[in-house]
């Protein structure tokens, strides 16, 4: 089942923009809203998504592609802002590890850190 459109705007054979729509007939039309937002290309490229989340599929080709254009990702599953990532990080950290003081100093229990890096890590 398609899902949507993947579509790529380019300008001398580079991604300068990478965006989505529902529809093949779409993606004519959001180019041509692009064209009016002063977004300078010579070609586009599309494909359809099946079965994927169209959001996990463009922000995929946003990073791997870096267009000038694209200035943030859309909300995605596998992808998150990095002051987002140490917040996370840092309040897991706080609520899953012992704490201990000392002269005014904290703690944390090294086991629990080592942990969450260890799932960090295997996850990328």
């Amino acid at each position: 089942m398609v899902n949507g459109f993947i579509y790529h705007l380019l300008c001398d054979g580079v991604v300068v923009y990478v965006g989505q729509t529902k529809s093949q007939g779409g993606v004519f039309t959001r180019a041509s809203t692009h064209t009016t937002s002063g977004k300078v290309f010579d070609s586009i490229s599309s494909y359809a998504v099946h079965d994927f989340d169209i959001n996990e599929r463009e922000t995929d080709d946003i990073i791997k592609l870096n267009p000038k254009y694209n200035k943030v990702i859309s909300s995605s599953k596998n992808y998150i802002r990095k002051q987002s990532a140490l917040d996370k990080i840092a309040r897991a950290i706080k609520e899953k590890s012992s704490v201990s003081k000392l002269n005014g100093c904290v703690y944390y229990d090294t086991k629990t850190i080592e942990k969450i890096i260890k799932l960090i890590t295997n996850m990328c």
